[in-house]
């Protein structure tokens, strides 16, 4: 039982890390740049959350929540731990995703955005923790 609590407590932590990532904006206009801004706008830009990219921030934000739903109901179940994999590994790609495909022209990715990366790797380690513990529970 205390792994479970142990492993769960991972998971949210990596949750926690995901959430204050994205509690501020990604991308900022770059402070070495000089002279004007070309006027473009795309997701995450200079604000946390706006209503025109609802879609990508609820559709971001759907893992997150699904896993904590399931993790928080029962760590041991396979489907839980399946999805926390695929959602860990999410988090910790969507970083480097942004960074390379969607930051354009004279704007810098922020440092927060790697909190979420962090959070990817913690979601990782708590749902490892959980199939660790679950299997060597299963060998005795």
């Amino acid at each position: 039982m205390k792994s479970s609590r142990i492993s769960q407590a991972i998971v949210a932590a990596g949750g926690v890390f995901v959430a204050l990532g994205y509690l501020s904006p990604w991308a900022v206009v770059d402070p070495n740049h000089e002279g004007p801004v070309a006027d473009i706008k795309f997701w995450r830009q200079n604000v946390a959350f706006e209503l025109d990219y609802l879609e990508a921030d609820v559709l971001t934000l759907l893992p997150l929540l699904l896993t904590g739903a399931l993790f928080a109901w029962n760590p041991k179940s396979r489907v839980s731990q399946i999805v926390g994999v695929l959602t860990g590994i999410f988090y910790i790609s969507l970083p480097f995703y942004y960074r390379m495909n969607i930051v354009r022209l004279h704007h810098v990715p922020t440092d927060i955005i790697y909190s979420v990366l962090v959070g990817g790797v913690l979601i990782l380690v708590g749902v490892g923790f959980a199939v660790l513990i679950d299997s060597a529970r299963e060998t005795q």
